[in-house]
């Protein structure tokens, strides 16, 4: 990591974000020298500031510093909730597919998407497939 790498993010951190050197430097209680000094390769802030600048920029530490890779290992929120989602459609899939015994695997699955607050159509789903199990079992049931 060299300092040229800082200071050009810095400075394309805070031109993106339409702020001056100036109120970068009272969000951090230095003088706009010192910010001027980090753009221009001259100086380097410390760990401190370096997370209160990563704050400021609305990003992470790692990225101020350069470091893409962790940034790529983290899901967003939205994606976050979308494999979820996707999990318990899944197991919704398999409790179909399993007839009968799918009814436990329904509960679970509904439950873990009451649980995190999945959108309506997800229990509208769950519930016609719990009905479908649970008639398969009562016709299995009847049959024996």
């Amino acid at each position: 990591m060299t300092m040229k790498q800082i200071s050009t993010v810095i400075k394309e951190k805070r031109k993106e974000l339409h702020l001056t050197q100036l109120n970068v430097a009272d969000a951090l209680f230095v003088d706009r020298g010192t910010v001027s000094k980090w753009e221009r390769d001259k100086g380097s802030p410390d760990i401190l500031q370096i997370q209160k600048l990563a704050e400021l920029f609305e990003t992470t530490a790692d990225e101020l510093l350069g470091n893409k890779a962790d940034r790529q290992r983290h899901l967003s929120q939205e994606q976050y909730d979308y494999y979820e989602m996707m999990i318990v459609v899944g197991l919704f899939f398999m409790a179909y597919l399993m007839g009968p015994l799918g009814v436990p695997g329904i509960l679970i699955a509904l439950h873990a998407a009451w649980k995190h607050g999945m959108p309506p159509f997800i229990y509208v789903l769950g519930l016609a497939i719990l009905f479908y199990c649970g008639s398969t079992l009562v016709i299995y049931l009847a049959a024996v």
